[in-house]
């Protein structure tokens, strides 16, 4: 089974509103996962996605709230939360190199000097456990 039409509506309206509050690095990590997630959608399995959404204990709801509730629980996660979700999610993405690949991309776009930071980027990825580190102790800002 692939993507359902809840996760793509939710990643939706997540990047619609990354403009309207104050988006922190951690978000933007989020964001841009997604984004690559619905790049990708074809790839990604029913059971994986349903993994992401159960974490977020957003299963089991109407469309409508199914979107509503993603949206509002990342977006009311602490930082620390935030970290948590990508560090569950981590081992998921590696399972999809064109995800990766993505994921990789869009981030050197927002941050060229992002593979300055030792162990960050490997060949066609980001290692996520040594960026939420680097996010988390300021060096990612500093070389953004």
């Amino acid at each position: 089974m692939k993507i359902s039409l809840i996760f793509l509506i939710s990643v939706c309206v997540l990047v619609n509103v990354q403009h309207t509050y104050a988006a922190t690095d951690m978000f933007q990590l989020i964001v841009n996962i997604l984004l690559c997630m619905k790049e990708n959608s074809s790839e990604i399995t029913l059971n994986d996605l349903c993994q992401m959404v159960n974490k977020l204990n957003c299963e089991n709801q109407t469309l409508a709230k199914s979107k509503t509730c993603i949206f509002l629980k990342i977006v009311k996660l602490t930082n620390e939360q935030k970290a948590d979700l990508l560090k569950f999610m981590e081992p998921i993405l590696k399972n999809y190199p064109s995800i990766s690949t993505c994921i990789k991309n869009r981030l050197l776009n927002a941050c060229p000097g992002l593979c300055n930071i030792p162990n960050v980027c490997e060949a066609n990825a980001v290692n996520l456990d040594v960026l939420i580190t680097n996010i988390q102790n300021g060096v990612v800002s500093q070389q953004c």
